[in-house]
C-alpha cells in the first residue's frame, strides 16, 4: 500500500514538473518573438530611413519601399520574418550603385541583423525543446493540448 502512495505521489510531482517546464518554454517563446517583432519593427525603420536616404530619383528605392510595405502585412511572424529575407540583396544593389548617403543605416541594419540572427538561434533552440518535451514519453501524455512551434531560418539576415 505504501508504495503505491509513493508512486502516485512520485507521478504526480513528475505531471507537475512537466507542465512547469512546458509553461517556461512556452513563455521563453513568447518573449523571443516579442523580441524578434520588435526587431523586425526597427528594421522596416531602417530600410525605410535608409530609402528615403538615396540621392536621387531612384527606381530600387521605390521598391524597397513597396517591398517594405509587402513584408510588413505578412500576417504571422515566420511570414514576416521569411518577407524580409530578400532586403539585404536589395540594399546590397542600392549600396554598389553609390547611392546611399548615410552609411551610418548600413551599420545600423547589420547591427539590427545581428540581433535578429541571434533571437531566431534562441527562438528556434526553445522550439527544439518544446518539441522534445511533447514528444518524449510518457510527457507526449501529459502535455495534450500543447503544440510545437515550427523553426525559423535566418537566412538573409546580415550581421555586421
Amino acid at each position: 500500500m505504501a508504495a503505491w502512495i509513493v508512486f502516485i505521489a512520485l507521478w504526480f510531482i513528475y505531471v507537475l514538473a512537466v507542465k512547469g517546464k512546458l509553461s517556461s518554454l512556452e513563455h521563453r517563446i513568447a518573449e523571443t518573438e516579442l523580441e524578434m517583432s520588435s526587431v523586425l519593427k526597427q528594421r522596416a525603420e531602417l530600410v525605410s530611413d535608409l530609402a528615403a536616404s538615396v540621392r536621387g530619383p531612384s527606381k530600387r528605392a521605390r521598391e524597397l519601399l513597396r517591398f517594405l510595405d509587402e513584408a510588413e502585412s505578412s500576417a504571422s511572424l515566420p511570414e514576416r520574418i521569411e518577407a524580409f529575407s530578400p532586403v539585404d540583396g536589395m540594399l546590397d544593389s542600392l549600396v554598389k550603385d553609390g547611392t546611399v548617403s548615410e552609411p551610418s543605416l548600413l551599420d545600423q541594419l547589420g547591427e539590427n541583423g545581428g540581433r535578429m540572427k541571434d533571437a531566431i538561434g534562441r527562438y528556434n533552440a526553445l522550439a527544439k525543446e518544446l518539441d522534445v518535451t511533447i514528444g518524449s514519453f510518457p510527457s507526449k501524455w501529459i502535455a495534450r493540448g500543447h503544440r510545437g512551434k515550427p523553426p525559423i531560418s535566418s537566412e538573409g539576415f546580415s550581421a555586421s
